[in-house]
């Protein structure tokens, strides 16, 4: 195909097809639509998958519409985004997550909400935060040699392994 017909069938698509997940699809691929996008048709996670991929539509983004988990595999991508973080919206499993990759977020989690199993993930990759854990709430099975595994907002297993004994 040429540029004339490229043109031609781009201009005869329905682009009004697309929901946000496809969106977010197609634009992490080939930014070049992105005169195309019905940006309100995105969710928080299909922003956070875009914007890990093509941070350049950060100011398009409506930052009130993504959920903790969003925030955390955002954050761990792009941490250079954290000014527009609403912090709030981090649940405990969201805050292992990024305190496990980035630790200079520790200032900005409420450590009092985290459990043992938190603790057993973030301490996994982060000892230097044990002292930080609140009065050893860790229990003792968990202090045993195992792995945990939780999946990031990219369908990717991290193992998380035990380093205690």
């Amino acid at each position: 195909m040429n540029k004339t017909e490229i043109k031609k069938l781009l201009d005869e698509c329905d682009w009004s097809k697309l929901d946000g997940e496809g969106w977010s699809d197609l634009l992490r691929k080939q930014p070049v639509f992105a005169d195309k996008c019905n940006w309100a048709k995105l969710k928080g996670e299909d922003w956070a998958l875009l914007l890990c991929a093509q941070p350049q539509f950060a100011g398009k983004c409506d930052w009130s519409k993504l959920k903790g988990g969003d925030w955390s595999c955002l954050l761990m991508e792009h941490p250079s985004f954290a000014d527009k973080c609403d912090w709030s919206k981090l649940r405990k499993r969201n805050w292992s997550e990024l305190l496990y990759d980035r630790p200079q977020f520790i200032g900005k989690c409420d450590l009092k909400k985290l459990d043992a199993l938190n603790w057993s993930i973030i301490l996994g990759a982060q000892p230097q935060f044990a002292g930080k854990c609140d009065k050893w709430r860790i229990s003792e099975p968990l202090l045993r040699n195992e792995e945990r595994t939780f999946y990031d907002r990219n369908c990717s297993p991290k193992m998380v392994s035990m380093p205690f004994v």
